[in-house]
């Protein structure tokens, strides 16, 4: 959000209270329970907001040490909170700010941010963050008005005293924050304290009521409201939505959409909530060989291939129709006769991708390996029409075999694929219900008859865990075996690696999974952490499951 179109010292002054205060709170006073948060910016947030978002910026008791383990993995230190206050302390030393004489006396809890308009220049809004001590904050307010090059103007809204800038850029006290934005922004704020905030919008709350009540911060889209005011600010027309997203536009009103994020001791999340929870798309991944280090699962893939393939017929044939054909030299084309964008691509592919692939279903795609000689993986697509699968695996044997450098020998039940001078290539088969492309060394017996599974690895067994109770994992990486990988293609002597090395040896998985909550759809995503240092032979012996 572009809350000024410059950026004064007093909005340095208070962005970096905000960083201040969350690389801080690792370096703060030990606590038990985490204590109530404090005022809370939500009532300082109009109630028809399209965008809110909110942090907690001074966690206390087991919040604050989650976060300090888990900074600690990263940054591979005892202290995290040292390193990056030496950091926060000296760019605000380049303001002529202290943290500890003109931030940490009034800074709370929490802080905010909304937006209530787009611009052609970015957009109107604020940040509210709490305070402990008015007059400190007046006072930080004013020494950072006396250190910017920028003529302020005091000026009075409702009963409340701020200071705008030549440039519209306003800050002031309101209640228990101290709020800073455009002047509509703010006005906005003052207006949102006194009548109608976003605490009092009941699907706002229902929705913020789903974060966690551990989340280190939250935001809330409505998306539909979002994309009225990018259209009435020219950002995007509503002809090009619609060709993109098509049907998909009307369910941006059936509510709106929360996201939040956390850190445990060894893991970082975010977590995303909204309408349209019915279906789960259930188990996508487990069943694929163990000692697969990424794996990807789709749901009902022909439908999505369809939806977007048409998509894309739509956008182009939407930028066609905006071309001036018959503005053209000698041209006498009228926009009637235009190409048929559809039917070229079929000519052209030898396919029609909206019906060749209806057959297909959930897709899972898998890497394994732990050398560059030994990368293998397969794609994986289900079906419950077999016929149709065979049909479209025929036209893509005589699609392909027709290319240069590309040899196609028929199979009992598919077709392989080796291309010129490669020592590898491809099986494509169909058996059991099952498209398997397998490639590289890999053969289609190993993906569908595997000797362990995913779902007897312990890592992606805690990496599933860490989902949380009711998703399924569509999305799986395991670092220390890429590790292991990038350090026997030869990249330890690369001074760029050895400089992400100590990060990378930090990382134990990423891992993203669906399911449902209510009428609600829910994604979580979890980067998990290691305990062990990351060693080499740590990151070497984790390849095999």
């Amino acid at each position: 959000m572009q809350i000024c179109s410059h950026t004064p010292a007093r909005t340095v002054l208070i962005l970096f209270a905000v960083l201040a205060a969350l690389a801080l709170a690792a370096c703060g006073d030990d606590g038990g329970a985490s204590s109530d948060l404090g005022p809370d910016p939500a009532t300082v947030a109009p109630a028809d907001v399209s965008l809110y978002f909110e942090a907690v910026v001074r966690p206390e008791g087991d919040q604050k040490e989650s976060l300090l383990a888990a900074l600690s993995k990263v940054t591979n230190s005892d202290d995290p909170g040292a390193l990056i206050n030496s950091a926060i302390e000296q760019g605000l030393s380049e303001q002529g700010f202290s943290y500890s004489e003109d931030v940490e006396p009034w800074l709370g809890q929490r802080a905010g941010a909304f937006l209530t308009e787009l611009t052609a220049d970015g957009g109107d809004g604020a940040v509210a963050v709490a305070v402990t001590d008015t007059d400190a904050a007046r006072s930080a307010i004013q020494k950072a008005a006396d250190a910017d090059d920028v003529q302020e103007t005091d000026a009075t809204y409702e009963g409340v005293d701020y200071q705008v800038d030549q440039e519209g850029a306003a800050v002031g006290i309101v209640g228990d924050f101290l709020v800073a934005g455009t002047k509509t922004g703010f006005e906005a704020a003052v207006d949102a304290s006194n009548d109608a905030s976003l605490t009092s919008n009941l699907e706002a709350t229902d929705a913020l009521d789903s974060v966690p009540s551990d989340s280190l911060f939250s935001t809330y889209i409505d998306a539909a409201k979002l994309v009225d005011l990018a259209v009435e600010s020219g950002a995007v027309t509503q002809k090009d939505l619609e060709a993109a997203a098509g049907d998909q536009l009307d369910s941006l009103d059936e509510g709106p959409v929360v996201i939040s994020g956390g850190a445990t001791a060894d893991s970082f999340s975010i977590e995303a909530s909204g309408p349209g929870g019915s279906d789960s798309p259930g188990d996508l991944v487990s069943g694929l060989p163990a000692d697969a280090w990424m794996a990807i699962g789709v749901p009902m893939i022909g439908e999505a291939i369809s939806t977007g393939y048409q998509s894309f017929v739509g956008s182009l044939e939407s930028g066609l129709g905006d071309l001036p054909f018959s503005d053209l030299p000698g041209a006498d084309v009228p926009s009637t006769k235009l190409p048929d964008v559809e039917a070229e691509l079929k000519s052209a592919l030898g396919l029609d991708i909206a019906k060749d692939f209806a057959w297909a279903g959930d897709l899972a795609v898998f890497v394994q390996g732990s050398s560059l000689f030994d990368l293998g993986g397969a794609i994986v697509i289900d079906t419950d029409d077999e016929q149709a699968a065979s049909a479209a695996l025929v036209k893509l044997r005589k699609a392909i075999q027709g290319e240069r450098g590309i040899r196609v020998s028929t199979t009992p039940d598919g077709f392989q694929i080796q291309l010129a001078g490669a020592p590898v290539g491809a099986d494509v088969a169909l058996r059991d219900g099952k498209v398997v492309v397998a490639v590289a060394g890999v053969t289609v017996d190993d993906v569908l008859s595997p000797s362990e599974a995913l779902a007897d690895s312990d890592t992606f067994q805690s990496a599933s865990g860490a989902l949380g109770e009711g998703l399924e994992a569509s999305l799986y990486l395991a670092f220390p075996p890429i590790v292991g990988l990038l350090e026997s293609s030869g990249q330890t002597g690369d001074p760029s690696y050895q400089q992400v090395k100590p990060v990378l040896d930090a990382l134990n998985y990423l891992v993203a999974g669906s399911g449902t909550d209510g009428d609600r759809a829910v994604g979580r995503l979890v980067l998990g952490l290691r305990d062990d240092g990351g060693s080499s032979s740590a990151a070497a012996a984790a390849i095999t499951p």
